[in-house]
């Protein structure tokens, strides 16, 4: 039964077609027309909504374990997947079952009455009515691209969420923090609260605010400060208290973002526990410095597909293992900037081999290597050190032959890649 429900899964995928950036973008009335036809707005009584260029799938993944933590029920979007499509949606912490989300599709499917959905909008959809039916009390839902224009902002959130704003899907947000700051601000809604997990805000994303009356809770501004020290000063517009600064779990969390969950969760809970604070910095999230010994050999696995989460990834990794000079693998799609990616990873990079990306928006192993040796930025100790191996299974081939069963290999850029590697990696185990 499962192998076949299985099978009728990839089927509706295959029907639904290739997720795409442009795609995404697609306007939102016709959304939430079938969303109203449904009765899924609002899918819980409290709901968050999670926006950012990097650092969004981390703060959703690390507040849905608090509130979980905390005893509550909750429903989850995450976006993309690595492995499965199931990865999407999560109750209580558990991925929906192919059966759960073949039934979610049929009824999205008869509440279309004609209107026409992309991949991305039929999946947000599933998800809510997925999370009705189970009657979740909370709801954190991560923007897929963007923020105004997402599937996602047909909700009116309880507390809006903007991790980071950087350089990425610059085709269709703009190729300018301001630029993309106004599209992220989108989720915004008057008089609701914005928890924003960086220091630096654009301009943009100020005005947005203040047009609103937006409550602003800013990364070591409103709230949590003297980041340094063993303490954390927790914030709100009416309390203020201090807790003892988690140790965070491998995979790597970034600081900024586990803040940034707290204080959400903070502002919805009024007085979430130390307990509950400890029991979530053991999350473990999939594809963000994820370690996987195998036989020894230890690879080390994450999604920095734009420059400025290959920069966090360095960081960490420099700051957690003080290695250099490794052997890593990489592949982009082609409206990345893979040059940026390498350039700031470049410290860490021995031998760099380049693999092939795949779909439609997959890059070759060659013109990767090709944007790269043409960015003026590249240094001769770099493009010398760059190995093309078009075929996935070659390159790691390749990499087994070259370095000991002792050695660590970083493999980062494309979410494809790494579920190709995760993958992989779990058979080997």
């Amino acid at each position: 039964m499962t192998k076949n429900n299985s099978i009728e899964l990839d089927a509706w995928l295959q029907k639904l077609g290739n997720e795409k950036p442009k795609d995404v973008l697609g306007g939102l009335e016709r959304v939430r027309s079938v969303a109203k036809r449904m009765g899924v707005l609002p899918p819980a009584k409290r709901n968050i909504v999670v926006g950012g260029t990097n650092g969004k799938g981390s703060t959703t993944f690390f507040l849905e374990k608090l509130l979980l933590t905390s005893g509550k029920k909750v429903g989850a979007t995450l976006s993309p997947h690595i492995n499965r499509f199931n990865e999407r949606i999560r109750v209580d912490g558990v991925e929906a079952d192919d059966r759960s989300i073949i039934n979610a599709f049929e009824i999205v499917e008869k509440a279309q009455e004609g209107t026409p959905l992309n991949y991305f909008e039929f999946a947000i959809l599933a998800a809510l009515e997925i999370f009705r039916q189970n009657e979740v009390e909370y709801c954190v839902l991560e923007v897929g691209l963007g923020g105004r224009l997402d599937a996602v902002n047909i909700i009116d959130a309880d507390i809006s969420v903007i991790t980071s704003i950087g350089l990425d899907h610059q085709n269709y947000l703009g190729d300018t923090r301001e630029s993309i700051g106004f599209e992220k601000a989108g989720i915004l809604r008057h008089g609701v609260p914005l928890v924003y997990g960086e220091r630096d805000m654009p301009l943009s994303v100020k005005k947005k605010a203040e047009s609103l009356c937006v409550p602003v809770y800013q990364y070591e501004s409103a709230y949590f400060q003297a980041e340094t020290s063993p303490f954390w000063t927790l914030k709100t517009r009416i309390s203020e208290r201090t807790i003892e600064r988690p140790q965070l779990s491998i995979p790597l969390i970034a600081k900024e973002n586990a803040a940034t969950a707290i204080q959400v969760a903070d502002l919805l809970l009024q007085d979430v526990s130390n307990e509950a604070i400890e029991e979530a910095a053991c999350v473990n999230f999939p594809g963000r410095a994820e370690v996987i010994e195998v036989k020894g050999r230890r690879w080390i696995l994450d999604v920095a597909h734009n420059p400025d989460g290959a920069k966090f990834l360095n960081k960490q990794l420099s700051d957690r293992y003080r290695i250099n000079a490794t052997m890593c693998l990489f592949a982009c799609f082609q409206d990345k900037d893979s040059a940026g990616i390498v350039l700031a990873m470049e410290s860490l990079i021995g031998r760099l081999v380049i693999t092939s990306s795949h779909g439609d928006r997959g890059q070759t192993a060659r013109i990767t290597a090709q944007k790269i040796r043409e960015s003026r930025q590249v240094s001769r100790k770099l493009e010398g050190s760059i190995v093309i191996q078009e075929d996935f299974y070659s390159a790691v081939e390749y990499i087994g032959n070259k370095t000991q069963s002792t050695d660590t290999v970083l493999v980062f850029g494309s979410f494809s890649l790494i579920g190709r590697m995760r993958e992989f990696l779990r058979r080997q185990q």
